[in-house]
Formats: structure tokens, C-alpha cells, sequence
């Protein structure tokens, strides 16, 4: 097969369907709708590289899937990792605003 590898645009097309699910749907609002935008990218990107090549269908899935995980990984520590914006309380039930 002549040009990128299948796997790469395995990994390209899935994350291409990780942003337009995040962005147009907003899923990523809560950690089981990220689950569903993460499933969806998977599926569309392991089905594309398998499409392109059959024959290494399991590493394909094996890469994709380590690379969506990665990324969700990295945005729920970014997400989780920012400061609340002014007026959310920081403690507990007993613990008044600051």
C-alpha cells in the first residue's frame, strides 16, 4: 500500500470524530457521555483502518484505541487540573464559600 500507513489515519479519523462529537453534541460534559464520544471514535477509526487494511485489523484497533484513551487521559487531567471559576465553593457540605 502506497502512502500513510493505515493505522495513522485510523488515528487521524478518530480523533477527527472525537472533536466533532465533543464539539457539536457536547458529550464531554460528564465522564459517560466522553465514554460514548470515546467508543464512537474508536468504532469509526478501527472500522476505517480496517477498510484500508484487513490483514493487521488487530494491531490497527490496538494503536487507535491507545491513542483516544491517551487523549481523553489528557483532557479530563486538563479539565479536572483548572481552577474553579470565582463563587464555586471549594469544600465541603459544611463549608461556606469564599
Amino acid at each position: 500500500m502506497a502512502g500513510p500507513p493505515a493505522w495513522l489515519l485510523g488515528v487521524v479519523a478518530s480523533i477527527a470524530a472525537l472533536s466533532v462529537l465533543g464539539d457539536d453534541f457536547g458529550l464531554f460534559t460528564s465522564l459517560t457521555g466522553a465514554m460514548y464520544a470515546a467508543l464512537g471514535a474508536f468504532w469509526f477509526g478501527a472500522g476505517l483502518a480496517a477498510l484500508l487494511d484487513a490483514k493487521h485489523g488487530g494491531r490497527n484497533a490496538a494503536i487507535i484505541a491507545l491513542s483516544i484513551a491517551t487523549i481523553v487521559i489528557v483532557y479530563f487531567g486538563a479539565a479536572w487540573g483548572r481552577v474553579p471559576p470565582p463563587g464555586t465553593s471549594t469544600g465541603g457540605p459544611n463549608v461556606f464559600p469564599p
